[in-house]
């Protein structure tokens, strides 16, 4: 053996044992990066000296593999830029040195595709998976296994692209490959089980979602035990798809499951362990509970910075998550810091034209939009269209985002025109891509409706509405928080036309739920005790309007929303309606104090507990 080969077998042996091959179940993940960076720099020196050197075939063939290993080093601690710079070394040293009938070719190229898959290059990604394809069509011993991981690596492409028929025919062309070679108890038979499950919740099928999760967990819980980081990914995956569902207790007893798992066998600090109580916060965060949910967040991103450093793009999740709770108190300024540190690190790791990039520009136009600067925002909008338009393409379900998004800067704008049409062009594309029963789909038929009740064609608006409402009771269910909406916005069209009976009883429905999921003290609640007091106002009730507008105020106060814009609503509303009542002859300040001192006893009062009949 020469020196060259002796050489490249020494740096292969050194990167090979600090490349993470499963970053998932390596529980030294804290000190890879590290341990990686700086093995790889000595290492990339030595092999390129010896290789210009080298014409052995068997050495090219190692520099070639210990190339894609740096590939994959670098996925895996998340420099997505310099692992594909490695990958195409790999290609271009495996083109010039094997043909490719070679076993290493069709190797090179799976990874090449599926790093072009995880930046979200799909023309590129789908054109090396096919080359696979075509390699293994020719190849005389072809395990058909490898057939079914090009097509699963297909599917995922078009799940990503918004084509889900495609991605479905592919993941079931796997499943039924896999079937036949394991049969259907086989962990590799349960992934693509989860697969499908994926495409089902994608497409708001929830119920089909959990059928197939709830298969994939059975094989895995019979092939790996009860205790086992398979089982855990897949209580994850079902947790998520239950809280999409509205139904945050069974979610977060699946998290929870999932959470007592991967602490035992990663330990509390892991990186896997972090990304489920990042699922945690979400929950919390979507039932509005944003003081436990950041208490979740900056625990998770302690272990993040200390596991991958503040410059990983999973690290910038969590700034958007923590951003995303700032925005939602009305915090702009905070929420506007948190996305520009994760725009900072995703621009440089992952590029401006990136999808995950894309989100975070979202985030900010949206904080713009909620300030005020609808100049701003729509300027952040089309920039953000541009980049899902050329990555994406136009007929995507995330293009569609983009498209309500602009329509809602026109609908504030009172440009009732634009909005119809940008908000038409996102229905056009959930109607054929997601299809006539999905939640995005109801959801910009709600927003279409709201643009006709603003120019008081309330027929129409009307329709609109119970569309949207029979789609979300079907999808949703019928106590659901966003199935909620549809019944404020049929009570808000039945109210203007005066139909206040009609709009109490809408009013209330909604009510009811919110109170069930949030209780008595939540925003979501005081939006619904001010919309019945309005009603109760235009009636001239004004004794039962004042102490609504009283409990909305003191309730948004109690949550530590004194800032919020609708508080000031909440208050002038509450002061006007003050003047007319029969309390007019006491003095404001006063009466007020009493109230927040004597909550919630005085709520209990017949005038101002709500009817929910």
């Amino acid at each position: 053996m020469n020196m060259q080969t002796n050489w490249i077998n020494v740096c292969f042996d050194m990167i090979d044992e600090y490349i993470p091959k499963d970053v998932e179940l390596y529980n030294q993940s804290y000190n890879i990066r590290e341990k990686f960076i700086g093995i790889s720099d000595h290492v990339i020196k030595v092999t390129e000296h010896y290789l210009s050197a080298c014409s052995d075939k068997s050495t090219q063939e190692r520099v070639i593999f210990l190339y894609l290993c740096l590939g994959i080093g670098y996925s895996s601690i998340g420099d997505y830029n310099r692992s594909l710079e490695w990958k195409l070394k790999s290609l271009c040293l495996q083109e010039e040195t094997l043909d490719e009938m070679h076993p290493l070719t069709a190797t090179v190229y799976i990874n090449v595709a599926n790093e072009y898959s995880r930046q979200r290059n799909y023309v590129q990604a789908l054109e090396y998976y096919n080359k696979i394809l075509a390699i293994l069509d020719k190849l005389s011993d072809t395990q058909q296994s490898d057939t079914a991981m090009v097509y699963n690596g297909m599917a995922v492409v078009y799940q990503h692209q918004g084509k889900y028929k495609l991605a479905l025919e592919l993941y079931f062309k796997a499943m039924r490959i896999y079937e036949d070679i394991y049969g259907t108890k086989h962990n590799y038979a349960a992934t693509t089980y989860h697969y499908i499950a994926s495409v089902y919740d994608d497409l708001g099928n929830h119920d089909k979602a959990l059928e197939w999760d709830y298969k994939a967990l059975a094989i895995h819980e019979e092939i790996s035990g009860t205790n086992h980081p398979d089982v855990a990914a897949i209580y994850n995956n079902m947790a998520n798809i239950y809280n999409a569902q509205g139904n945050s207790l069974k979610a977060l007893e699946l998290f929870h499951k999932a959470l007592t798992i991967q602490n035992e066998i990663f330990g509390i600090e892991h990186p896997v362990t972090a990304r489920t109580r990042s699922n945690i916060a979400g929950v919390y965060r979507s039932k509005g509970e944003y003081k436990k949910a950041l208490e979740e967040y900056n625990k998770v991103l302690v272990i993040m910075e200390k596991s991958w450093g503040k410059k990983h793009p999973d690290t910038a999740q969590i700034y958007n998550y923590i951003g995303g709770i700032h925005h939602r108190q009305a915090d702009y300024g905070e929420a506007h810091r948190w996305f520009i540190k994760a725009l900072s690190i995703q621009e440089t790791i992952l590029g401006q034209d990136h999808p995950s990039t894309a989100t975070t520009y979202s985030n900010i136009a949206s904080v713009y939009r909620s300030q005020g600067e609808y100049d701003r925002a729509l300027e952040h909008f089309f920039a953000i269209l541009t980049i899902r338009e050329n990555t994406l393409g136009k007929e995507h379900p995330n293009t569609a985002i983009t498209y309500n998004d602009i329509g809602a800067i026109y609908y504030t704008q009172k440009q009732y025109d634009k909005a119809i049409e940008w908000y038409e062009k996102a229905s056009s594309i959930r109607e054929k891509t997601l299809g006539l029963e999905h939640p995005e789909t109801a959801t910009t038929y709600n927003n279409l409706a709201a643009v006709y009740y603003e120019q008081k064609k309330y027929e129409i608006a009307l329709d609109l509405n119970f569309k949207a409402l029979n789609i979300r009771k079907t999808v949703l269910g019928v106590e659901h928080i966003i199935t909620t909406s549809s019944y404020n916005n049929i009570a808000a069209i039945y109210q203007e036309q005066k139909d206040y009976r009609k709009a109490l009883g809408w009013y209330n429905k909604s009510l009811k739920i919110r109170e069930k999921i949030y209780g008595t003290e939540h925003p979501e609640t005081a939006i619904m005790y001010n919309n019945i007091a309005t009603v109760y106002l235009y009636q001239q009730d004004f004794d039962t309007a004042l102490n609504l507008f009283c409990r909305a105020v003191i309730v948004m106060s109690l949550c530590g929303l004194r800032n919020h814009p609708d508080m000031k609503a909440y208050t002038n509303a509450m002061c006007n309606c003050f003047e007319k009542s029969s309390e007019s002859h006491n003095d404001f300040e006063k009466w007020f104090e009493e109230r927040v001192e004597t909550y919630p006893q005085w709520c209990s009062y017949s005038n101002v507990k709500v009817n929910y009949e």
